[in-house]
């Protein structure tokens, strides 16, 4: 039986709380519309075996569209609401080069999705209550200097954005969810409630898209720790999936619930923005269950009048296959720890802003290993991204 998400209910509370106080506050009430439209394409040449001439070339492209409308009643509490829609053309960078944890992250199926509708309370406290269509990487497991790669491990990492069946709510299939943030200005505290399955794998793996959120699908919850301590900021977090995974592998027996955690430190300086991030999930119900990643971003426009913004990275990513990557990969009967192997992903990137609306990024991917195969060429993919925004 369908019903009603703890997603729903609390929008229906948020509405409630704010027309009780528009009741009582005794300020004027202020208002915001704001928008946003922004549209990225991508060209990349792939190396796809030991043979120089042996290279073909990917065009993807993606366009999003959001606004948002914020609404303080006083200077102390204020509700916001925010909806996006995205495009892509369908076309995949990963299918050719093979790998498993995404040269792109702009990839996804073609057509036209909602990736996020939601609802946000926030109160004098530090307390903040967010509901409805949520992309839960924009609140977990996000590091800021990360976000200049391209490849996807850097937005959220394997062993987290792989679990379930379509990830934790993240682009470009997100789901119902609830988050509950407390923050003070040294640290904060998150905790999140997702359907499990997400709209686009549908309820009771049936795959139409709804956003249905079934009882017996089960919840996944995150909770997530940051603190802030001078120019770096230490972020731990915890996650655990209630779905059964024996619905999707029937023919597995001795799967339980799905759960794991990471950590990341980052930190800002005159050397630049440096990070690492580590994650650990439960093997034999992971497609991915090691992860180590870290990079260094540094500007390189000391000043602004006599050349563009632009800045120069280095990233690595690292990501084991877990019991359920190998069952995946290789149609076989699950095997020990002896069979499990890692992918490596060097990544090499410079982006330079043109204007205020146009910034362009080139981009070297060097992939040791490709989808965990020991025996597998590497593959070396580059590209270039542009970026227009309004």
């Amino acid at each position: 039986m369908k019903f009603i998400s703890l997603s729903i209910s609390f929008l229906l509370a948020s509405l409630t709380t704010v027309v009780l106080l528009s009741f009582t506050a005794v300020a004027q009430e202020n208002s915001k519309i704001h928008w946003g439209l922004s549209n990225v394409q991508e060209i990349w040449l792939a190396n796809i075996s030991n043979a120089s001439e042996n290279t073909k070339s990917v065009w993807l492209h993606y366009t999003d569209a959001s606004i948002g409308y914020d609404w303080s009643i006083n200077p102390n509490w204020s509700l916001n609401m925010y909806g996006s829609a995205f495009f892509t053309n369908g076309n995949s960078i990963s299918k050719l080069a093979g790998d498993l944890q995404g040269v792109s992250n702009i990839e996804a199926h073609k057509g036209a999705e909602i990736l996020e509708g939601w609802l946000e309370l926030i109160s004098p406290t530090g307390l903040r209550l967010k509901g409805g269509i949520l992309d839960s990487n924009a609140d977990f497991d996000s590091i800021d200097p990360a976000q200049f790669f391209i490849n996807s491990s850097h937005g959220i990492g394997p062993d987290f954005s792989s679990v379930g069946l379509s990830g934790p709510s993240i682009f470009p299939e997100t789901g119902l969810g609830a988050i509950a943030f407390f923050e003070q200005d040294k640290w904060s505290v998150k905790l999140g409630a997702f359907d499990p399955l997400t709209r686009a794998s549908g309820s009771e793996l049936n795959t139409a898209n709804n956003v249905d959120w079934d009882r017996a699908d089960g919840v996944l919850v995150v909770s997530e720790v940051q603190i802030n301590s001078m120019a770096s900021i230490i972020t731990v977090g915890m996650w655990t999936s209630s779905f059964s995974l024996e619905k999707s592998f029937t023919e597995i027996s001795n799967l339980s619930n799905a759960k794991g955690m990471y950590t990341s430190l980052s930190r800002s300086d005159t050397f630049g923005d440096t990070y690492v991030r580590l994650g650990l999930s439960e093997s034999k119900n992971a497609y991915i269950d090691r992860y180590i990643g870290a990079g260094w971003v540094k500007s390189i426009s000391p000043n602004a009048n006599f050349m563009s913004e632009s800045f120069i990275g280095i990233s690595w990513a690292s990501a084991r296959l877990g019991d359920l990557g190998i069952f995946s990969e290789s149609p076989r009967d699950m095997v020990d720890n002896s069979d499990h192997s890692f992918e490596h992903i060097l990544e090499i990137s410079s982006n330079t802003k043109l204007s205020d609306n146009l910034q362009l990024q080139p981009n070297l991917q060097f992939i040791i290993h490709p989808g965990a195969q020991v025996g597998a060429p590497s593959r070396l993919v580059v590209g270039i991204r542009g970026v227009f925004e309004i």
